[in-house]
Order: C-alpha cells, then structure tokens, then sequence
C-alpha cells in the first residue's frame, strides 16, 4: 500500500542568521574559479524586511503558496461581480430573458467560454442581443471573474470546464465546475 503524504511549507521565523541560507550554492559559484569552493554572498530574499541587523524583532515569513496581492485581486473579481451583474440582470429582464447558461472549457494553460445563451419564457432560446445593451463579451467578463474568484487556475494542466445556470426570475446562480486531472492505474510484476 502506497502511503501518501502532503507537504507543506510551514511559516518559519528568521532571525540573525537571514542573511546565510543557502538554497543553492552551487547556482552562486563563480565559474572561474572551478575547483575552488563556492563564495557565499549574504543576500537579502524577497521575503524578508529590510530590518537593520540589529533589530531583534523576527521577520515573519508567509507560506509560499500565498500572495496578499493575489488575494486582493481575486477580491476585486468576484466584487466587480457582485456590484456589475445585477445591473446586467436587470436589461436582460427587459428584453425578455429568463434564464442565461454559459458554458467554459480549458486544459493545456488556455481555456474559454464556449457558449452564452440565452431563454425566454417556457424555457425558448431567444436572441436578445437587438433588444439589450449588454453584449456576449461584457457578460463573459463577470463570468471569467467568478470563474477565476472561485477556481483561479482552471485552465491549467487537464483544465477545468462546468456550466453557470443563471435564474433571472428566481435571481439564482448555480454553478457547475469540473476539475479533470490525470490518473494512473498501475500493475507491478516480478519475476516470471
């Protein structure tokens, strides 16, 4: 049976020896002087404040898996959403829309929204685009931003796809996302 173990960076406090770690001395050798022991220069890392030395305080150093600005900007998305698509909500009732379902795709660092459309009354597609002054790109810019608000990175590798069911009427959304991922079966023999 195979053991399975997640790591993960834990958050580390440095002190006064920030200046020599050393992630990878042989990257920092001087390829003149081969055969001569690598020159370590202090260095200061992104991570770390520009306190003076003297300063006893330790420096905090966040998980490398998290970003403060890349929280905000997924903030922003998902806020551009909640103050934007009520309003969009609102010229698609008045040209008749019930219910809209847009459906994406991605894999292989790309992805896309496939289709956008759009129902009337008794579930009839309809095609509100001379009767309403938002068009299929500005509605696809909130879903892109819920999208990546809720699933940053679903183009990436085997990507991501799903559905968003928007109820109108109801002032409902659903939505449906997929994660593809690639799996192995393996079988291991020895011998004859």
């Amino acid at each position: 049976m195979l053991a399975v173990q997640t790591l993960r960076a834990p958050k580390r406090v440095l002190g006064e020896s920030r200046g020599r770690a050393s992630l990878d001395r042989c990257a920092r050798r001087d390829l003149r002087n081969v055969g001569n022991p690598a020159q370590i220069q202090p260095e200061n890392f992104m991570t770390q404040s520009d306190n003076p030395a003297n300063d006893r305080e330790p420096v905090v150093v966040p998980e490398p898996t998290r970003s403060f600005s890349l929280e905000r900007y997924y903030r922003e998305k998902l806020e551009n959403v909640r103050t934007n698509l009520p309003e969009a909500a609102r010229r698609l009732k008045e040209a008749g829309v019930v219910s809209v379902e847009v459906y994406y795709d991605g894999s292989g660092d790309s992805g896309q929204i496939e289709s956008i459309h759009y129902f009337g009354a008794a579930d009839k597609a309809i095609d509100p685009t001379r009767r309403v002054t938002i068009t299929d790109e500005g509605l696809m810019e909130f879903f892109y931003d819920l999208l990546e608000a809720r699933h940053a990175g679903w183009e990436n590798n085997d990507g991501g796809c799903g559905q968003f069911e928007w109820n109108l009427t109801a002032d409902t959304l659903k939505h449906i996302h997929n994660d593809r991922f690639t799996d192995y079966d393996t079988t291991e023999h020895e011998g004859i």
